[in-house]
């Protein structure tokens, strides 16, 4: 299965593995899109752009410490919750070309 949640978390300081960012990109960015998918071996993505589709490999994708100490401090069940969805197992992302205008 393949996970990808645009919004991540929603956390105001952490990035989930499968968010998109920026989650609303603007024209002339690069978007950096994330998914879990653990059981797979390979995952790719077809991007069109001026009616030319191209296919972006993902690459693995580890999580970073800055998103897990934004978690850290709390106990109890949902701060065992949030940190499990930073875990970055089958974690992969890729980053786009710019955005058209």
């Amino acid at each position: 299965m393949i996970a990808h949640r645009p919004y991540g978390i929603e956390h105001p300081y952490a990035t989930s593995p499968d968010q998109r960012l920026p989650v609303l990109p603007l024209a002339g960015e690069t978007v950096r899109l994330g998914v879990v998918a653990p059981d797979a071996a390979d995952v790719r993505c077809d991007w069109e752009a001026d009616g030319v589709v191209s296919e972006l490999v993902m690459t693995p994708a580890a999580g970073a410490a800055a998103d897990a100490a934004a978690l850290a401090g709390g106990e109890g069940h949902l701060s065992e919750a949030q940190a499990g969805a930073l875990a970055s197992a089958g974690a992969l992302l890729l980053i786009t070309p710019q955005l058209a205008a």
